[in-house]
This record gives C-alpha cells, structure tokens and sequence, in this order.
C-alpha cells in the first residue's frame, strides 16, 4: 500500500511512500482507505490513518499509521477478528473517519455469507491510534450476506446481461457535534436466493443509515433512506457532513428502469437521521448495464461537502461499454 502527498493543492505529488509492506507481515494488503485528522481541537491534528484487509493468515482488518506527514509509518496493528475464508467469513471494507476531539473510528462489514448474518463492527482509538477498543456492533443480524450479485429483472436476454456485483460496505461521516453517521446497503424489504454461494443473487437493495450521538455507545435502528415505491435496487451508498451539521447522501438506484438493469445517480439528505430531502436525481443520463465485461463497477463511490455544495462522484456506463467516472455539483440553498 503506497501513499503520496501534494503540498501544492494537487498540482504535483512526492514520490511515494510504502505505508504497508506486501510481505510475510502482510501478505496481500487490500481495499485501503485513508483519513488524515484534520480538527482544530484535535490533540493527533496531523496523524494519517490508513486501513485495509489484509489475508496473511486468514481475513482480518488492520491498520497502519503516521505521525511525520506520511514519511514513516507505524507497524501494523489488527483491529478486527482473524476470519476463515475457508469457513466462509467475509471481513471487508475498511473505512477511518475522524471525530473533532480526535478520536478516530474505522468502520468494516463482517459476514459469513449468509442471509440475515451481517454485521457493521467497529473500533476507535483515543490515543491517536497507539491502541484501539474491542470492535463492537453497528448493527447486526441484518438482512444482507454481505457480498452479492444484484439480480437483473428481464429473463429474456440473460446471454447479454449479466447480475452486478455488488456489497453491504459502510459508508460514515463525522459531524462536527460529533455525531457519527454509518449507511449501507441491505435488503429489509428485498431477498436473496438461498442456494447461490458466492455473491448471492439479491434483489430490492435499499439504503440504510444508523447514527450514534454518544461516541458509539448506542446506535439508532437502521432506517430507510430511498423513498422509491418500487422493488429497485439502491445501492453503493456514499456520504459526508456539512460544516453546519446537514448529512448528504448519494448512491446509485435503478428506480427509473422499470427492467431494474439500468442504474442513476441519486442525492438526498438529512439533518436528523430520521427525515430525508426527497430523493432528488443527480446524473443526466442513465448507465447502460449490457455485457459481461461490466459485470464489476468497481467497489465504491464518493461524495465530498462543503459549506454551500456537495460533489459526488461515481463509475458512469452512460455510453455503454465505456466505463467513466463522472461528477457532479450540487449547491445547497439557503
């Protein structure tokens, strides 16, 4: 895993540092994400996290950190469970964000790749991540076995399209209050078939958000953010708070498709984790889902927020068979 810096707004970046070696220590590093501690109250402002999966011995979340503006780096601690793949657990997705007193929280999805199985764990650190809690539950026993395909709704060209591939990674954002916000993808209203292994065959995903205004002690039942009337999929959620404390949220959703094959971008957003702006649509055009070379969007989206906007940013199949990543703004009225 390698990081590089810019200290000139973007404009060119150092040469890079290996932040985790793929070595015995770590065999196959995977799916990082980084979070650097930005807060002016923080007592760590400065420190960069970085998170990842890592299959040395099993599946386990670990994370590595550094203190001189990623010129060096801590060894690698694990924070999660060790897992069987062989016995079908599935430990993914790693994500840190931090809070305005400079605790730091990484997110992951556990599952055994049973329907019903899943659970959204975490961990924090108080200490500029020199040591870091038991992992405690989000949420769990939710209805989603973690990895999936997102069934197609026309049987009659099959040959051509295929399922997407798909997750129940979290997505979270900190408030400046401190509340903590966590969403993904379940299927409370949905199901998935039972007899497929890998990557279940799933259909009507919703988005799904829980919070906690207690660092993490007590969390809120999961609720549903897509306010469609149809068995469409909405999924691969992403999301980020506002200075001011709004919550905005932006996934990819087929509800315009009545085939459910074809995906768009769509936004809300929140100010209390219970009532949601109505689902308004963010891209142009709709993605084309056709050939089997498309089977993968890749793994996640993204979102960035400012005083007065918000950018998602997305893989966009808008012409088919050419995957590009888009973005777009959005301006927050007053």
């Amino acid at each position: 895993v390698d990081v590089a810096k810019s200290t000139d707004g973007g404009r060119s970046f150092s040469s890079r540092v290996v932040a985790v070696h793929g070595d015995l220590v770590s065999a196959d590093p995977d799916k990082p994400y980084l979070a650097v501690d930005a807060q002016p109250g923080s007592p760590y402002r400065g420190t960069i996290y970085v998170s990842y999966t890592d299959f040395v011995a099993g599946i386990q979340i670990r994370t590595v950190v550094s203190r001189d503006g990623g010129s060096t780096w801590s060894k690698s601690l694990p924070i999660s469970r060790l897992g069987s793949p062989a016995a079908g657990d599935f430990i993914q997705y790693s994500l840190p964000v931090v809070a305005p007193d400079g605790t730091v929280y990484i997110f992951w999805m556990e599952s055994d790749g049973i329907f019903g199985h899943l659970r959204i764990e975490y961990t924090r650190s108080r200490n500029g991540g020199k040591s870091w809690s038991q992992p405690a539950d989000v949420a769990s026993n939710l209805p989603s076995p973690g990895g999936f395909s997102l069934r197609i709704a026309k049987s009659d060209d099959t040959a051509q399209r295929i399922p997407l591939l798909s997750n129940s990674f979290p997505a979270a954002a900190i408030a400046l209050d401190g509340t903590i916000y966590v969403a993904w993808t379940d299927f409370a209203e949905g199901s998935c078939d039972p007899t497929t292994a890998f990557s279940p065959l799933c259909e009507n995903a919703d988005l799904r958000l829980s919070l906690s205004r207690d660092g993490g002690k007590h969390w809120t039942s999961p609720v549903k953010v897509n306010d469609d009337a149809t068995r469409s999929d909405q999924f691969m959620p992403w999301i980020a708070t506002h200075p001011d404390g709004l919550l905005s949220l932006a996934w990819l959703d087929r509800r315009l498709d009545p085939d459910n094959v074809n995906y768009d971008v769509f936004y809300s957003n929140t100010v209390d984790g219970v009532t949601f702006l109505p689902n308004l649509r963010v891209s142009t055009a709709s993605s084309l889902v056709g050939t089997s070379t498309q089977q993968g969007l890749g793994d996640y989206n993204g979102l960035a927020a400012t005083a007065d906007a918000v950018f998602p940013i997305w893989g966009d199949m808008r012409v088919q068979n050419d995957m590009e990543v888009l973005t777009a703004t959005g301006r927050l009225g007053p």
